[in-house]
């Protein structure tokens, strides 16, 4: 309970030092250009149950997920994005949009089901819990939106973007 109610904090304190730092200089990345210096990330846990902020802050800053071009263009979007790789409160973000996200980032355009899987785990923190419902919610909006592709391996199945599809649905909204 502690845990989560630290979490809601921190979550409000980003929201208001994101909104006071963009209405000061007008984006959201810190002096030196990374919006890792806007960050304090809530605690992980260690292999032995210890929770340990400082850990989890390096290893994501040493993977390179803090240094995203776009947060000039979407100010606001990639803070939130990179509290809620700690924090267990669901991203606000679609399932389609999650699952294209997967996909396009992956080095060959394609990943499993599994894999897919493994992206939600290592860039959200919610989807470390509660594997049944967003599982289903996964298989569901690869079965439903044309815009996912199925195609057939060797090893098993892969799920692809089309990406004229993907624009002409989001097009229609």
């Amino acid at each position: 309970q502690l845990i989560a109610e630290r979490q809601k904090l921190q979550a409000m304190q980003l929201h208001l030092f994101d909104v006071k730092s963009t209405s000061e200089d007008g984006n959201s990345v810190g002096k030196s250009g990374q919006l890792s210096e806007l960050l304090q990330p809530a605690a992980c846990q260690n292999a032995n149950g210890v929770y340990d902020s400082d850990r989890a802050a390096a290893e994501a800053l040493t993977q390179g997920y803090w240094q995203i071009s776009t947060s000039q263009v979407i100010p606001g979007i990639i803070p939130s994005f990179e509290y809620y790789k700690f924090t267990n409160m669901r991203p606000p973000f679609t399932y389609a949009s999650m699952i294209r996200w997967a996909i396009l980032e992956s080095p060959e355009k394609q990943l499993t089901l599994n894999e897919i899987y493994h992206w939600f785990t290592r860039m959200f923190f919610y989807f470390r819990h509660n594997t049944a419902t967003w599982k289903n919610a996964v298989r569901h909006n690869l079965s439903l939106h044309k815009c996912f592709v199925r195609v057939e391996g060797r090893k098993g199945s892969v799920w692809t973007v089309d990406e004229e599809e993907f624009l002409r649905r989001k097009g229609q909204k």
